[in-house]
């Protein structure tokens, strides 16, 4: 077997929860990338399919352990309970 030569479109930091690059193979007849117009057509078209694919995928939750719950209730309850103890004292001051 011979040298094999693919062209490729790659893109960047596209944001993911997962992955932080996508590498696109073209086909011969694509447009040169090197072009303005045939990079901006190249752009639109993955943008598009990544898109596309990020939608057609089911929606997930994230699940937090329950340790994180607990934390956070217990975070919200100190600092109301100090919010209404603090207006309490000032009130209690002004009289």
């Amino acid at each position: 077997m011979h040298g094999c030569q693919k062209r490729m479109y790659c893109m960047k930091n596209i944001g993911g929860m997962y992955f932080e690059e996508v590498y696109f193979i073209l086909k011969k007849n694509a447009p040169d990338g090197s072009s303005p117009i045939g990079g901006m057509d190249l752009a639109m078209e993955a943008e598009r399919i990544v898109r596309e694919a990020s939608e057609s995928l089911p929606c997930r939750k994230t699940a937090h352990s329950p340790m994180f719950g607990r934390a956070a209730a217990f975070a919200l309850g100190a600092a109301s309970s100090s919010a209404l103890i603090g207006t309490v004292a000032l009130i209690l001051s002004t009289l």
